[in-house]
């Protein structure tokens, strides 16, 4: 039986891990974090589906310890979706098959942290899953196998992100068996078309008004996974989970309701409004939200 370490921390990571259970022997994933106002540790979703998978867990504090943990468990290959963390060079070369990533995107496009929000902000019409071996650079190493996902013009982050878990855990158990077995050998990546992802800033989720319509429309589909976008009204935060653009003529910030629409001005063409959530209550339709607020500018 090949031993198998599962590195991973957000619900993106469960799917994979899932697919390989039997032989996943320990699994890492980064410590505890503080949620909501009492502010007490919550288990990262891996640990969480680790536990009901009967696997044994590590969170190791520094990158560091993750060498002995490997060592000690005696795995012949690392697996890591979505970590969160950079995997130190003698980690690296502690495991005799080394580490495999599945990474969200087409590498060498979008080598990074947020390879999902990147594409969706960049106006793709295609990203998929990489599985590629680990170097001690940015998603930088050889890559093992590929598969494509289309991306329409409606895809969110949140979506594409669940769709990428689902594909990159067939494409890892697809790949697995040819790489331990010799049968598969890594290809270099090329470096013609390179372009990376750094971490999407929660200040890249505000809406500029003044940016045209489909730039918005890219940035409210992006920030699904990162809190959602948002303006202010009347300064209160004002957060767009879904909208669309529309051919409509108002001033940039401006919100005006039609025939049951809300819709939004900006630098170039309009949005409409399709779900919201005003500061300390739950996500609504637009319209409802629109019956019991006046309309303003947004800012």
């Amino acid at each position: 039986m090949t031993r198998i370490a599962f590195l991973g921390t957000p619900e993106a990571a469960v799917a994979t891990l899932e697919a390989i259970a039997e032989n996943t022997v320990v699994v890492v994933t980064r410590v505890d974090k503080p949620r909501g106002r009492s502010h007490r540790p919550e288990a990262s979703p891996v640990k969480t589906a680790a536990s009901r998978l009967g696997i044994d867990v590590a969170q190791p504090e520094r990158s560091a310890d993750i060498t002995s943990i490997m060592t000690t468990a005696g795995v012949d290959i690392a697996v890591v979706v979505a970590y969160g963390r950079i995997i130190p060079e003698p980690a690296l070369e502690s495991v005799p098959l080394g580490f495999l990533n599945v990474h969200f995107s087409l590498l060498p496009r979008w080598r990074g942290a947020a390879p999902v929000e990147r594409a969706i902000l960049a106006g793709d019409h295609v990203t998929g899953v990489t599985v590629m071996q680990l170097d001690s650079g940015l998603d930088t190493g050889p890559t093992l196998s590929s598969a494509r996902v289309p991306l329409s013009d409606e895809t969110d982050a949140a979506a594409l992100t669940t769709t990428l878990a689902v594909v990159g855990a067939d494409l890892l158990v697809e790949t697995l068996n040819g790489y331990v077995e010799g049968r598969l050998r890594p290809v270099p990546q090329p470096e013609e078309g390179a372009t990376y992802a750094p971490r999407f800033d929660r200040d890249e989720s505000r809406l500029v008004v003044t940016d045209d319509a489909e730039r918005l429309h890219r940035v409210i589909r992006a920030s699904t996974t990162r809190g959602g976008a948002y303006a202010f009204l009347d300064g209160e935060r004002l957060k767009v989970w879904r909208a669309r653009p529309v051919p409509a003529s108002l001033l940039p910030g401006q919100l005006a309701s039609e025939g049951g629409l809300v819709l939004l001005g900006t630098g170039r063409g309009a949005l409409e409004l399709l779900e919201v959530q005003p500061a300390g209550s739950r996500r609504m339709s637009a319209s409802a939200w629109a019956r019991g607020h006046k309309t303003g500018t947004l800012t």
